[in-house]
């Protein structure tokens, strides 16, 4: 979550700092989906997760608003075990 906080912060720097790129903005995001679709499956393969074929689509105020875009603003439908509660015990 740090991580989307500070590339925000420094999105929102650069287009202080050029706001002709506002205009831009929409394409940007649209150009740059393929290549982050390619980089998160690759991420995600090497820590045995297999998510198959996934297509992220975003809008600019989920890129550039203060919400959490994609899968991390919904609930996880099984949350992680409390600390303690290992893999292989089972939970009452």
């Amino acid at each position: 979550m740090e991580t989307i906080a500070r590339e925000r912060s420094d999105i929102e720097l650069v287009l202080n700092d050029s706001p002709s790129l506002k205009g831009d903005v929409a394409r940007i995001i649209a150009e740059e989906s393929s290549r982050v679709a390619r980089v998160t499956s690759r991420m995600l393969r090497l820590y045995g997760e297999d998510v198959g074929n996934i297509a992220p689509t975003y809008t600019e105020e989920q890129v550039l608003g203060d919400g959490t875009p994609g899968i991390f603003s919904r609930p996880h439908p099984d949350p992680p075990p409390l600390a303690g509660e290992g893999i292989g015990r089972q939970l009452p």
